[in-house]
């Protein structure tokens, strides 16, 4: 497993602007990760296409594209909470914790104007 931070075409993290490396824990298994948050791309054959893959959604700047980013991903986890609220009602109430936890977090990091 190897792990690569002095990639210099490797753009910062989307979510919340800290750099990204590139982490490899096999021959054929690439992906980037960010260095600060749980963010990460998906695993690809080469680096060259992992770095290509966190480039392409690495393009949100500014704070309010940051939090609207955010954002999906509480939604996300309040949807998963709704839906198995009925099959696993702990893995529900954990979505839901993740949930507050990200919006907290995003109005820690980029509070509304």
């Amino acid at each position: 497993m190897t792990t690569d931070t002095e990639s210099p075409e490797l753009k910062p993290c989307p979510f919340c602007g800290a750099p990204a490396r590139v982490f490899s824990p096999g021959e054929a298994a690439h992906a980037v990760e960010c260095t600060a948050c749980v963010i990460s791309s998906s695993f690809m054959e080469t680096k060259a296409e992992a770095v290509s893959h966190w480039n392409f959604r690495a393009h949100l700047t500014t704070d309010a594209e940051r939090r609207k980013a955010w954002d999906k991903y509480a939604a996300a986890a309040l949807k998963y909470a709704l839906l198995d609220t009925i099959d696993n009602k702990s893995t529900a109430v954990l979505a839901g914790k993740i949930a507050d936890a990200l919006l907290a977090e995003r109005d820690k990091r980029w509070p509304r104007g």
